[in-house]
């Protein structure tokens, strides 16, 4: 099942672009991702009504949406997301909110990570929900890192199951909810970003996949 909420399904059934603050998304054209990885990717699915990547290795891998949409706070990011298949013992998907990305053109599109992968380039600043199956990659909050924040929660999903990720932004904080009930919450002052972008990543040969993505801002 698709996002449970109703009211937030009819106002935006209809139109998949985004409209002012608030954006609904559920299939995407060639172009509309960059791929980002340290190594090669054993699985690569950049359109349609599902995209998602699966890293070779043990290295650092993001899908990043290509397009920068305004952030009005109060709001909740949602992401339709599953992880089917893991090369090692764990698992380790996770979810981005890249703050303030420069326009489209700009030549940080090319190359927007740095250090082998590991960092975004320019110290742009992210949030980052990495929900891996080991606990001690399962890290939340404000970072540069693809992989690690300093933030810290005890949630994964189950393998194959589609989950419902919405992570709502204040003033003053972040709160992670999965299928409606909360797994984490970061205090950070999010009033200096004024836009952002999002993404999917895979942190250790994980295939992950994003089916929609949806922004309801002012609540």
């Amino acid at each position: 099942m698709r996002f449970a909420a109703l009211s937030f399904l009819a106002l935006f059934a209809a139109d998949v672009t985004p409209k002012g603050s608030n954006v609904w998304e559920t299939r995407w054209s060639k172009g509309d991702f960059v791929a980002i990885s340290n190594q090669s990717l054993d699985r690569l699915v950049e359109f349609g009504q599902s995209v998602g990547l699966q890293i070779s290795g043990q290295g650092e891998s993001c899908l990043l949406r290509r397009r920068v949409y305004t952030l009005r706070l109060p709001c909740r990011l949602k992401f339709r997301v599953r992880w089917t298949e893991s090369k090692f013992e764990h698992a380790f998907p996770s979810v981005h909110v890249v703050f303030n990305p420069p326009p489209t053109a700009h030549e940080w599109w090319s190359r927007p990570t740095t250090r082998n992968g590991s960092l975004w380039s320019e110290d742009r600043k992210t949030f980052l929900f990495h929900f891996a199956t080991r606990p001690d990659f399962q890290r939340l909050g404000i970072t540069t890192e693809l992989e690690s924040a300093t933030g810290t929660h005890r949630y994964c999903s189950e393998k194959g199951v589609w989950v419902d990720l919405e992570i709502r932004l204040t003033d003053r904080a972040a709160s992670v909810f999965a299928k409606g009930q909360l797994v984490a919450t970061y205090g950070s002052d999010f009033t200096a970003f004024k836009s952002y972008t999002f993404g999917i990543g895979d942190q250790t040969s994980t295939f992950v996949e994003l089916d929609e993505f949806g922004c309801e801002a002012g609540r």
